[in-house]
């Protein structure tokens, strides 16, 4: 949406598309240096959040299935409530690091219900 309005010359009003980044400075120049956005925020129809930020992946109250279908209650449920992959050592979350980083769990946790409090992952 925020591309759209770019594109026409519009400004969006601070209630609309909450979550909309405008992309055009990426489409106009492959080289663009610095991110458009910081972090990718997710949250499935089962009501599992995740987000993506630099090389890391966290999914929250997924018992082990990932949230995507929802666990049920046969799933056996895995030791972490969460889970927490290096998405660019490995790109097929087969290594759940939970917890091993505990610090950056909380971070990203703390990210998280950032975002849900002010709708909005942009300013």
């Amino acid at each position: 949406m925020a591309t759209c309005a770019s594109i026409v010359d519009q400004d969006l009003p601070d209630d609309a598309a909450e979550d909309s980044f405008n992309l055009l400075p990426a489409l106009l120049d492959p080289d663009l240096a610095d991110p458009i956005r910081e972090d990718l925020f997710h949250h499935s129809c089962f009501g599992v959040f995740s987000l993506r930020r630099e090389e890391w992946k966290v999914i929250l109250d997924t018992r082990g299935s990932g949230g995507w279908p929802p666990p049920r209650d046969d799933m056996p449920v895995s030791g972490s409530p969460g889970q927490l992959y290096d998405i660019k050592n490995d790109p097929f979350e087969q290594h759940n690091l939970w917890d091993e980083r505990p610090k950056l769990v909380a971070e990203l946790k703390d990210l998280i219900e950032t975002y849900k409090e002010k709708g909005r992952t942009r300013s």
